[in-house]
Order: structure tokens, then sequence, then C-alpha cells
């Protein structure tokens, strides 16, 4: 990936579904990590600003816990009023920008640009998701053409520039040829397979200055230009070099929508941001998903269950491994999965699943998993499912 001041824009090789494995990996390491489905639309200024509104309303949702907070779990401390003195004092917020995004995500709205300019709105919306610095990865989709092309490169270099942060554009082999990505494509890194992307990330000590590595920094702390880069088949942009097309490796294409939602608030949600995720969340619901929200909401109304499961919430294994799961019954030892085909369908996706729920079947944990879809669907056919387990793990453990 090369450097963009103090980000970095680069591409990645990939299917859609490297996608989710690259964001699984990153998230596992916490790295805050920002995902924007791309297809088809205009020039670079288009997605720029359809980013930027994908980033405020992430923004709204996960307000008051902004700058980072929504990393870890929330705390007695951890009101509108604490969060927003600290914020005021993380480096290189704006207070001016700080004081109008607040008002306006507490009255349940997005923070705007207003006056600032768009420079100025690009770098605090990051900030305040994460002011470690984010990754942002654009997802390309279909071919959304050459126009679109160009301007999701050039986007990426913007972004990256503006935000500090490290932007991914993700291409299926057939799209990386095309002279549209020329800008981002020197040292493309390639994504080969589940080994490749699961355990993906690492510093590499080459861009270590010798006193740090002689010391045997890690630099865990370091700021976007940290030399965070993906562990694959890194080869440079240069078609004579590079491994032939394989010809019978399809064009890339999206993956299926999910099922029809019901016309509610549920719905509604999921529509005004759609093809956008944000990555990890820990200790609430994932605000950007409908059937996480629908769940947590029905938790809260039900007398038994509303003091069980914490939302969100890691998991070190024994083999290493940290896993956030979506609901976690901790003295149960139960972990609750919300599957979306988005995330688990498809071979690796599969593969991936599998590796985790045997890492913490080793740990003591039950691994239930539930269908995003049938959650929306009927909500309560699943809070029945969360209580059949609750209970038959209770009476096991009267037994003991």
């Amino acid at each position: 990936m090369t450097s963009r001041g103090a980000g970095t824009a680069g591409l990645v090789v990939g299917e859609p579904a490297d996608a989710a494995e690259l964001v699984a990996s990153l998230a596992s390491r916490e790295h805050t990590v920002v995902t924007r489905w791309v297809d088809e639309g205009g020039g670079s200024a288009d997605l720029i600003d359809d980013v930027l509104a994908g980033l405020a309303e992430i923004a709204r949702r996960l307000w008051p816990r902004w700058y980072g907070s929504a990393r870890q779990p929330e705390t007695a401390g951890s009101t509108p009023d604490a969060l927003r003195g600290a914020a005021a004092d993380q480096p290189g917020v704006s207070p001016a920008w700080l004081e109008a995004a607040w008002n306006r995500a507490a009255g349940g709205r997005a923070p705007a640009r207003g006056a600032h300019a768009r420079a100025v709105h690009a770098a605090q919306l990051a900030k305040a998701l994460d002011s470690r610095g984010l990754w942002l990865l654009l997802a390309l989709g279909r071919d959304p053409g050459d126009s679109r092309l160009l301007g999701v490169a050039r986007a990426a270099e913007w972004l990256a520039r503006q935000t500090e942060s490290r932007v991914a554009v993700i291409a299926a082999l057939p799209l990386t040829d095309r002279p549209q990505l020329d800008p981002i494509a020197y040292d493309a890194l390639h994504l080969d397979g589940a080994e490749g992307a699961a355990g993906a990330i690492y510093t590499d000590e080459r861009a270590q200055p010798e006193r740090e590595r002689a010391a045997g920094s890690s630099r865990p702390d370091a700021g976007p230009s940290a030399p965070v880069v993906i562990r694959a088949d890194e080869r440079q942009h240069n078609s004579a070099e590079r491994a032939p097309a394989r010809a019978a490796r399809p064009a890339v294409q999206p993956a299926p929508p999910e099922a029809e939602l019901p016309r509610t608030a549920e719905r509604a949600l999921a529509e005004r941001a759609p093809g956008l995720d944000i990555r990890p969340i820990v200790g609430q619901p994932h605000p950007l998903s409908p059937a996480e929200q629908l769940l947590a909401a029905a938790i809260r109304q039900a007398p038994d269950l509303r003091t069980v499961f914490e939302y969100n919430m890691p998991i070190q294994t024994r083999g290493g491994e940290r896993f956030v799961v979506d609901l976690l019954w901790r003295d149960g030892l139960v972990a609750v999965e919300v599957d979306s085909y988005r995330y688990h369908g498809g071979r690796r996706a599969f593969r991936r699943d599998r590796r985790r729920d045997a890492e913490l079947l080793q740990c003591g944990y039950r691994v239930m998993r539930l269908v995003h879809d049938d959650i929306v669907a009927d909500v309560q056919a699943a809070l029945e499912s969360l209580r059949g387990v609750v209970k038959l793990v209770r009476e096991e453990m009267k037994d003991v």
C-alpha cells in the first residue's frame, strides 16, 4: 500500500468473501474497520460524499461512544457528559466541529459538514469513530465501469490523505488490469484463500528503525502511518510480472442480498445504511445490524433474560485467538452468533466459522448460531431459542 501523507491507499486483490475475511482479521486485532460496498455510480466526488455520509450515519448510531470508546465495554463513567469531556481532550479535535456534531447526534441526526470544509469534516468524522485511526475498506461488487473505477482510485487517495486512514480498495483479479486503478495498484496485495487472510496482519519490521527492532518493539500504539500491511503474495502492479489471470475465474459479483425485511423501523434502519459496516463494536448490539437491534430490544423486555447476555464481547482463546461474539452469557459459557449471508456465506466464511467454533469449544463455550433473517422475521422465536438454551444450561449447572 502506498503512502498518502499520514494515511495509506492501496489495492487488495480478492473476491467479495475476502472482504469479510480481512475485516475479521483486522477487527480481531482491535483495529476499527469501516467497510463500504461500492457498485455503479459517479466519480470521485460522489463516492467521497457517499463515504462521508456513511461515516456520519455510523457516528450517529454510535453516539455517544465516539473516539474509540465503541471498542471498549461501557462503564459507569460512560455518560454522554463524561464522553464529551474526554472527546474535547483528544488531539486534533476541532472544538467547533465537535460541538455542532455532538448536538446533532444527541438529537438523533447525523453530524453534518455545515460551514466546515469537506476535508475538515472528513478528518473529524474519522477521529470521532476512532482517534487511533481507521481502516477503510472500499469493496467493489460488480464491474462498476471505467469512470467509477477511476473515481474509486482518486477517492481512496483523497480519503487516506484527509482522514489519515489506511484505505484499501478490494477488487477481484479481472478488475486489477484496468489502468484506472493504476494510482493505487503499485505493490498490490493478493489474498489467495482463507489461510492467507485469516492470520493476515503483521507489522513489517523492515520499515521499523533499527533501534526499535533491536529493542523488540512492535509499536502497538503507533498511529495511522504505522507500517501495518497484509501478509499475502505481494507483487508489483506490472502486467508483465504478474501471474496470468485464471480464465475460469468469473468477474466479481455482489453478495446476494439479505431476504426481504418486514416493513418496520428495523427495515428502515437497514435501508438507511446499505452496504455499510463497522467492526469491532464492543459492549452493545451492533448499531448497523437490524437483527441484533431487534433481539436486544426483545431481551430487554424479557425479565428472565435481560441480565443474562452481554453484547459483542471479546473472548481470548487458549490458542491465542481473540474473537468478538455477538452475545455472551459469561457464567453459562454460551456464545451466540447472529449470522448474515454477507459475512457468513461462502466456502471461506464456512471454514472460518468452523475454526472459530472449535476454538471456543476447546475453551468450554457452547456456540449457538442464529440466522439474521430469521430473527428479523420472527424475533420471538429467536427469543424462545435463547430461553431454551439458558434453561438447559441452568439445569445442568444445578446438577454439578
